[in-house]
């Protein structure tokens, strides 16, 4: 490939962007996936982009406000239809039925958790302000489970659970699957300006600690791109210790990262990346360690 562009070469540079790169990074994704729909940013919802329809309806049963105020915008709490229900079921994964009083508390715990983003790291809380329009209520499979999916085609969309009301750090862990998927859908946007995976070689695998089988070499990036910032986040967390954080779950989740990411360093070799993935690769690597 040519010369990276400034834009480009900062997103290559993990930890490092700024908050203008995420509104950046919010037009290539408008660009390339909603305006052919005939959507934009503010119109935006999951039904639509599934079925790929702007006048499909959009069930908002609830909003997230930015900790910055009116200027930082919404994320909305969407209800899908049961076609779309029904395509996440076939994948393992079982929307959360809510009622009101339900959805105050889960708007309640998601403000809590992007507040202490913001708190600890701005340019993340501008991560998810410009890249998280919809997020879905999932059903997690036990109270010491957490789930949550994210996929390419839904730009800016979001599933997560929600741990139950007096389940031990609580916020930390919404605050996680938060993050993790905002994550998820940052990389897969900077996937739409930079070539991280050889186009030849997409059926390349590689181990993957987190899930303890080989996998995609697109998925380990991906993984390991993710749980580098979450491990940043906790990192921060602790040297700061905001009040009411749940220290000993950030220092463990710390721990566990750092294990996990030292199991990646084959990555780093991997003939599935691109020059530009393997420079991407090789930082992480580094911040993990």
């Amino acid at each position: 490939m040519g010369a990276v562009h400034p834009v480009e070469d900062i997103l290559l540079h993990p930890v490092c962007w700024t908050e203008t790169l995420a509104a950046k990074l919010r037009q290539t994704g408008v660009t390339n996936c909603l305006m052919p729909l005939g959507l934009d940013f503010e119109s935006y919802g999951t039904a639509r982009m599934m079925t790929r329809s702007a006048n499909e309806a959009r069930r908002i049963v609830g909003k997230v406000a930015s900790p910055v105020g009116a200027k930082g915008g919404l994320v909305l709490l969407e209800c899908l239809t049961s076609r779309a229900a029904t395509e996440l079921d076939a994948m393992g994964l079982s929307l959360r039925e809510v009622d009101d009083s339900a959805i105050s508390a889960e708007i309640d715990v998601l403000g809590q958790a992007w507040r202490l983003v913001h708190a600890l790291w701005p340019e993340l809380s501008s991560s998810i302000e410009h890249l998280v329009r919809c997020v879905h209520l999932l059903k997690a499979p036990s109270p010491e489970v957490d789930c949550s999916y994210s996929r390419p085609d839904l730009p800016f969309s979001v599933f997560l659970s929600v741990p139950d009301k007096g389940t031990p750090a609580r916020i930390e862990r919404a605050t996680e699957a938060l993050v993790h998927e905002t994550m998820h859908l940052q990389l897969s946007l900077i996937e739409r300006r930079i070539r991280l995976i050889e186009s030849d070689c997409t059926e390349t695998v590689a181990f993957s600690p987190w899930r303890n089988c080989e996998r995609s070499v697109q998925g380990v990036l991906h993984a390991l791109h993710v749980f580098v910032v979450v491990q940043k986040l906790w990192q921060r967390a602790v040297q700061r210790t905001p009040c009411g954080l749940d220290r000993g779950f950030a220092e463990a989740r710390i721990r566990s990262i750092r294990d996990e990411v030292a199991r990646t360093q084959h990555l780093a070799e991997s003939p599935g990346l691109s020059l530009e993935g393997q420079q991407l690769v090789r930082k992480l690597l580094a911040l993990g360690r």
